[in-house]
């Protein structure tokens, strides 16, 4: 029985190490973003905000409604830094 409690302790200090770590790579992944789009019309930081980012159309264009003011805007993320191409 004692091997029993031994293997359950051992589970749950390895269920705190992956939820750790998961949570260090989320905060990881926040900090080594490399580029930013902001709303041509109030200036919000649309990528920065999962609420605004809307999907991608069929040119694969990324789009984005602005959570702020509702604006639409359509951006390219191929070339080096985001271009917008439709105001």
């Amino acid at each position: 029985m004692g091997w029993l409690t031994s293997l359950g302790t051992l589970l749950l200090d390895l269920r705190a190490v992956f939820v750790a770590a998961w949570s260090w790579r989320a905060e990881d992944a926040a900090q080594r973003r490399t580029s930013w789009a902001y709303c041509p019309e109030c200036r919000h930081d649309l990528n920065g905000d999962d609420k605004s980012f809307q999907g991608y159309d069929e040119a694969g264009l990324v789009v984005y409604e602005c959570s702020r003011c509702t604006h639409v805007s359509r951006w390219d993320f191929d070339p080096p830094a985001p271009i917008l191409v439709e105001d």
